[in-house]
């Protein structure tokens, strides 16, 4: 026992190395554009605020400065460097983040999937590595399952998504949580509710996963005491399952909180949901779905009806009914944020990281139908050691990079450490205003070295010890920092020459 305990433990520690390295190499996290500097150095009140730009996004605009913080004042004074303190700090705090979900997962699988420690180990690596194929094509950059445009989308839309999918898949553990939950001691309790709250004043983007999930559990336990007595007792279903409904209570005042927001307020309110919104966002989610790999795609529907044959064939109840579950949360998932895209505008349905549930739960249930399946058929278990190899060596494959935001890593940085380095230079000089060149951009905003930011870099220097004084910043753009740092032009890069065809 002891001996399989260290096993897993390396095994998960060696999982959030691999991360660790990914998003400081292959894609860094780095402060570059106004947000990013904005709420790496500015933090909120923990806790939900009534009319503001963002009432209840607790979580990230919490989480990411208190990451600058500890970058700033732990790792900085050793590293001397103080962007890639921060973005090897945020790193850090993104691979904890996929670690928790990983760990979930395999305790999922252990105790409700009745899996082996080592074949959960192999599902787990498999349901990872399916975050880095999902969007995997050759012939040019390929989204991954973590990808995020920036670093504060990290935190506002992939960090949000794994604590509330942990959260979902700790209780998913037992057939029946509110038995659990009851027994549990006050301080795990505690930290449940603590979860649970950071989880739902997150984003209302992706708090749908758990919230999605109680709704599940209750339509599920009302139907199943419908057909046990024949009669619908609501005070039955709430005595019984009053835990889900409070979350549910919770999540709702979390939306109630949004939409009285200055940002809910600076939305077309002509029409509730516009036809025309509704279908634009339809197509941009069409548009996503055309990353996906085929060959992924094509192994998924297989997989999706081998399982439901064999489900067909068995009366597994739990089992079935899982599945059931999943399919309706990916239904409800995807309802609910086409209406709320249709809604809100803008292309948020065409990017991976703000359509993260409807992947989690898609990719989940192709996960939980493998786990069936290798629980069943030997062959399958023989030929995991050659799925897990080839799967790797895909998502391993960097003929053609991970897409990244923006510029690469090294630009980047650079560019931040100019506009730094005029700022800390007139701060030592004792100015009380500067103006800081900075890369000139073509859009009304210069994002993303926005006007604005100015202001928001201020605070954050000087909350980090950087510049002594509040110094006013003026940021000017100029072509002669384009000429500077911007030495190549991406689309006219030579083709890459395939091992194949050489």
């Amino acid at each position: 026992m002891k001996k399989d305990c260290l096993v897993i433990l390396l095994w998960q520690i060696s999982i959030f190395i691999v991360c660790f390295v990914f998003f400081t190499q292959v894609s860094p996290l780095i402060p570059y554009n106004g947000d990013d500097w904005y709420f790496t150095g500015a933090m909120r009140k923990p806790y939900p605020i009534w009319g503001v730009f963002n009432p209840i996004k607790v979580l990230p605009e919490v989480l990411e400065p208190f990451g600058g913080y500890i970058a700033a004042f732990l790792v900085y004074p050793f590293l001397g460097d103080y962007v890639r303190s921060i973005s090897i700090v945020q790193s850090c705090i993104v691979s904890l983040f996929i670690l928790a979900f990983c760990v979930s997962f395999t305790c999922f699988l252990v105790r409700r999937m009745k899996m082996t420690r080592f074949q959960a180990i192999v599902a787990e690596l498999l349901f990872l590595l399916s975050f880095f194929i999902v969007y995997k094509h050759y012939g040019g950059e390929s989204y991954y399952g973590f990808w995020a445009s920036d670093l504060n989308s990290y935190f506002n839309y992939i960090i949000p998504g794994l604590l509330n999918a942990s959260i979902v898949l700790w209780m998913a553990q037992m057939p029946d949580f509110m038995e659990s939950y009851l027994r549990l001691s006050s301080y795990k309790k505690g930290m449940f509710i603590l979860g649970v709250y950071f989880a739902i004043f997150s984003s209302i983007q992706l708090s749908i996963i758990l919230a999605g999930y109680c709704s599940w559990i209750i339509i599920k336990k009302g139907i199943g005491q419908i057909l046990e007595t024949h009669k619908f007792s609501f005070a039955w279903i709430v005595k019984e399952m009053w835990l889900y409904f409070v979350i549910e209570i919770l999540w709702f005042i979390s939306l109630l909180f949004e939409s009285q927001g200055r940002r809910a307020g600076m939305l077309n309110s002509d029409t509730f949901f516009p036809d025309k919104a509704i279908v634009q966002t339809l197509n941009q989610l069409m548009q996503l779905a055309k990353q996906v790999n085929r060959f992924f795609l094509v192994t998924m529907m297989l997989v999706f009806l081998v399982t439901l044959f064999v489900l067909c064939r068995e009366k597994n109840r739990d089992i079935q009914c899982q599945c059931i579950g999943h399919l309706y949360l990916i239904c409800l998932t995807t309802l609910y944020l086409v209406l709320l895209y249709a809604k809100t505008g803008g292309a948020y349905a065409v990017r991976p990281d703000a359509t993260w549930a409807i992947l989690f739960y898609v990719l989940l249930l192709f996960q939980v139908c493998i786990a069936i399946l290798m629980a069943r058929f030997q062959s399958v278990r023989c030929l995991m050691p050659l799925i897990l190899v080839m799967v790797s060596l895909t998502a391993a494959n960097q003929n053609y990079r991970y897409m990244y935001g923006g510029r690469d890593y090294e630009t980047c940085k650079a560019i931040d450490e100019y506009i730094i380095g005029q700022i800390v230079a007139a701060d030592e000089a004792g100015l009380d205003i500067v103006e800081v060149k900075v890369p000139k951009e073509n859009n009304e905003t210069n994002w993303p070295h926005p006007y604005n930011m100015a202001g928001w870099l201020q605070n954050t220097l000087y909350s980090h010890h950087i510049i002594k004084t509040r110094i006013k910043i003026v940021f000017v753009p100029d072509d002669s920092v384009n000429d500077m740092f911007y030495t190549y032009d991406r689309t006219k890069m030579e083709p890459f020459i395939d091992f194949e065809v050489r």
